[in-house]
């Protein structure tokens, strides 16, 4: 299953149609993720924004958007009941 927070994303529909946004948790290769936009547990692909070592989110060159990082491995979406 795909969910994504992007309007812009096929996952987006089903995160907005969940009762409880906040309760998911996504695991790459069992390591818990931050920041997640996108997760997808059929192709493997995560993708989380970026942030600095002072955990401060990092812009794209333009400035007009956070930076985002693609990452692969087996996905893992928890959903709370």
């Amino acid at each position: 299953m795909r969910i994504s927070c992007d309007q812009g994303d096929a996952g987006y529909l089903i995160w907005r149609n969940m009762k409880n946004r906040t309760a998911v948790k996504v695991f790459v290769d069992e390591v818990e993720q931050r920041d997640v936009v996108t997760a997808d547990d059929e192709t493997g692909i995560v993708v989380v924004l970026v942030r600095d070592g002072d955990g401060k989110l990092v812009l794209t060159p333009e400035l007009n958007a956070v930076k985002r990082l693609e990452l692969r491995g087996k996905v893992r979406i928890e959903y709370a009941s």
